[in-house]
């Protein structure tokens, strides 16, 4: 997400008329004290643009034009003191400090960035009021990410009264945009009934949005659509195959649904190696009963052995 945001701030700044003139002319700009041309000349040491990349170059003209009340430099100090990167060491008090200042002059992300502090306690007191009320600035100005953070607010009631309807409202709104998480929580919406009435093929079009993108849980609660033949037809094939890809990411509940498939033989071959290896996965995860007892008596001590470090050696997707 920040890389985005950074290539849009990339261009937006080149965008103006000054970024015809040469690398060496903008450094005598910024050299001496414009702004906007440090910031470009930031951006141009990030990117390699006429000279060779050099982050810790780049942040330092962020920081220029940050201490001169550029709003966007000042976004950009917050995520290194955020973040530990440019040279800044890794500092929550000083990010607050930048995205505060940023924040105040109205950049959609720095607002976004507090509200995640006030949730998490970083920098300051955790406060989801306050939380809500970064998201709500942010979500106004468009930025799917807020929209979605003020939907999961409206949702469980952090610092603000519980809405459904609002909570689907906002969703909607970053869902529009294609934000993954948002996709699965419309379709999760539309499969509880919740803010909007209960359309399970609706809640499959939403799943299916975010499972392109490769949301594990959208994964998962399509698959789960699949293999009961809600809102879309039955297909195990394609609802086993749905819980692979989200079990290789970790998803707990997929990972489970595997070990359940493979032990009985549902839309696969029966493997009890595959099975005992998934159902050992899940268990670090759930609460759920251990499939592993009873997988166990139907196998030899050498597979048992070898289902075992297939589980060890296994790592998620990313």
């Amino acid at each position: 997400m920040l890389k985005n945001f950074l290539t849009i701030l990339f261009l937006i700044i080149c965008s103006i008329p000054a970024v015809a003139q040469t690398f060496n002319e903008q450094l005598i700009e910024a050299k001496n004290g414009d702004s906007s041309a440090q910031l470009r000349v930031g951006f141009a040491y990030y990117y390699g643009r006429g000279v060779t990349e050099d982050g810790l170059e780049a942040y330092k003209w962020y920081r220029k034009a940050a201490e001169q009340g550029e709003a966007l430099g000042q976004y950009l100090m917050g995520n290194a003191y955020g973040h530990g990167v440019g040279g800044a060491p890794k500092d929550f008090k000083e990010s607050f400090k930048w995205y505060t200042k940023a924040a105040n002059q109205g950049v959609s992300m720095a607002q976004y960035e507090l509200g995640l502090m006030c949730v998490y306690g970083n920098g300051t007191k955790r406060d989801l009021s306050k939380a809500a009320e970064w998201f709500r600035k942010a979500a106004e100005q468009n930025l799917p990410e807020a929209q979605y953070r003020l939907g999961v607010a409206y949702s469980a009631g952090d610092g603000l009264k519980q809405s459904y309807d609002e909570a689907f409202k906002w969703f909607q709104k970053s869902a529009d945009q294609g934000y993954a998480k948002a996709e699965w929580f419309v379709g999760l919406s539309y499969a509880a009934g919740r803010g909007v009435d209960e359309d399970l093929v609706s809640a499959s079009k939403w799943f299916n949005r975010a499972a392109d993108q490769g949301n594990a849980d959208a994964q998962y609660e399509l698959g789960n659509l699949y293999a009961k033949g809600k809102g879309v037809g039955q297909d195990l094939v394609r609802a086993i195959a749905l819980f692979h890809e989200a079990a290789e990411q970790g998803q707990a509940k997929a990972q489970y649904n595997l070990g359940v498939a493979y032990s009985e033989g549902i839309g696969v071959v029966k493997d009890y190696v595959e099975a005992h290896k998934w159902a050992n996965l899940a268990a670090y995860q759930l609460s759920a009963p251990d499939l592993r007892n009873i997988i166990d008596a139907k196998m030899s001590s050498s597979e048992i052995v070898e289902a075992v470090k297939l589980a060890r050696e296994w790592r998620p997707k990313k």
